[in-house]
């Protein structure tokens, strides 16, 4: 899925904030996010798409992602960067004229259960489902580092966090996918076996 397309959407403010679905949980506590999400998967930015040590100024650019790991980031000025902020590395994406808007977008190679970051500041979370619907958002805004998760039974095929401002961060990402169909067949039937051979024993 590509929602470059809603760029013009968010920044227009089209939609409204949409309430909770039923079932969907949001956190702004990292350590309950991480207890409730399952088997998460962090990419931390301390190392580049390609396994090297994260540089300063490193551009992120489609070529050169963190695909390979599960979540392509884009944004709609379009030059993410890994940035060192106070000896930690994070992805920003930071348009050149602060009167002009400017988001992140994660967009995941299988979808997810949960997802949550980061960030230096208050934003607002977006999540999305196949179809570019959106599923629910919400907002939570403080001053020093703030953390933003949800964990949804509707699979979230994207998110967009947006501060509304020239710039937007993520410190770490952290996302739950899916389990593919043949590892849950796979477990599925390994459960089985077990079922019927204590059944028959």
């Amino acid at each position: 899925m590509r929602i470059g397309i809603l760029g013009p959407v968010v920044a227009g403010l089209a939609f409204a904030m949409s309430p909770v679905q039923g079932g969907m949980v949001t956190f702004t506590n990292l350590e309950e996010f991480l207890a409730a999400a399952g088997d998460v998967q962090v990419i931390d930015f301390e190392t580049l798409p390609d396994g090297n040590p994260s540089v300063e100024g490193t551009p992120i650019t489609p070529e050169f992602n963190y695909t390979d790991l599960g979540v392509t980031f884009s944004s709609p000025f379009p030059q993410l960067t890994v940035t060192n902020v106070g000896g930690q590395f994070g992805l920003r994406a930071l348009h050149p004229k602060s009167n002009q808007r400017n988001w992140i977008i994660a967009e995941f190679v299988v979808p997810v259960t949960a997802v949550g970051f980061l960030t230096g500041g208050g934003t607002t979370l977006f999540a999305f489902d196949e179809p570019q619907s959106l599923i629910t958002s919400f907002e939570f805004h403080s001053s020093g580092q703030v953390f933003l998760g949800i964990v949804s039974p509707i699979p979230i095929d994207a998110i967009i966090a947006d501060r509304g401002s020239s710039f937007e961060s993520f410190q770490v990402f952290y996302f739950t996918p899916i389990p593919e169909p043949t590892g849950i067949l796979l477990l599925a039937s390994g459960i089985v076996c077990l079922f019927c051979k204590r059944r028959f024993s």
